[in-house]
């Protein structure tokens, strides 16, 4: 409208252009005759929701070696369960993401409960040789419950870690979970062998799993089930262990939007 009428002002004598392009704008944003209008916008928003949740790790395996004179057998049983806390709660996460609200997005995974673990080492080998070329059997057994620890109070991990990074690839939109969990936990062990005394103690049992998942784009709700198997050697006895961690998380109120 500015340029219109600064059109019709040039044909005129005087310096109405001039006074117009100066006065003009100042008079129209005066004036009712042009109304602010209010629309609404629809905006989608990359920062991840706050989440919790629980989680169930389940760690079993067992191992053996036969040898002339030399027998040992291993085995290992381990559950424990937990909590799953973000460490944003109170904090405003868009303060911590990267470009376009695309970051990680951590969690601490702490408060067991319901933990169980039942490892036994056996060993029979044959001694050394005594009077008269006689040679007798040891047996040696190395047994391991727990915890020991008071888990009725809150019992944090010393290691463990949920990431979630929303992240967008190839036209589609995925969260991409990272999660490590180890700690060390403190379990009551007895030592025993044929002709020595009986030795017990108390010793820290760790306990590592790490997976990678990719899932929809924040959900409601998150979940899901990873199983790590690793070969292990124990006393000279080779076996497998089999991890498997069930977890899930859930929004929860908090103060990033």
């Amino acid at each position: 409208m500015l340029d219109a009428i600064s059109a019709v002002a040039s044909t005129a004598t005087g310096n109405i252009p001039a006074l117009v392009k100066s006065v003009l704008p100042d008079m129209l944003n005066r004036t009712s005759l042009f109304t602010t209008k209010y629309f609404p916008l629809v905006i989608h928003d990359w920062t991840p929701p706050l989440y919790e949740g629980t989680f169930t790790l389940e760690v079993k395996g067992k191992g053996e070696s036969h040898m002339q004179d030399d027998n040992e057998t291993w085995e290992v049983n381990r559950v424990a369960k937990g909590k799953i806390y973000s460490i944003f709660r109170g904090y405003n996460v868009r303060d911590t993401l990267y470009t376009e609200g695309r970051g990680g997005y951590y969690f601490q995974v702490e408060d067991l409960h319901d933990v169980s673990v039942q490892d036994t080492l056996t060993h029979n080998f044959l001694g050394g040789g005594g009077c008269l070329g006689k040679v007798e059997p040891i047996a040696e057994s190395f047994k391991v419950n727990g915890p020991v620890a008071d888990l009725s109070a809150p019992y944090t991990l010393q290691a463990g870690q949920m990431e979630l990074k929303s992240q967008h690839a190839n036209g589609a939109d995925s969260m991409l979970v990272n999660v490590t969990a180890a700690w060390s936990l403190p379990c009551r062990y007895v030592h025993t062998m044929t002709d020595y005394p009986t030795e017990s103690g108390i010793q820290s049992m760790d306990i590592p799993i790490k997976f990678t998942d990719t899932l929809p784009p924040h959900p409601q709700s998150l979940n899901g089930v990873n199983t790590q198997t690793q070969t292990v050697v124990i006393g000279g006895a080779k076996g497998e262990v089999k991890a498997v961690m069930h977890w899930e998380l859930h929004k929860v109120k908090g103060s990033g939007k």
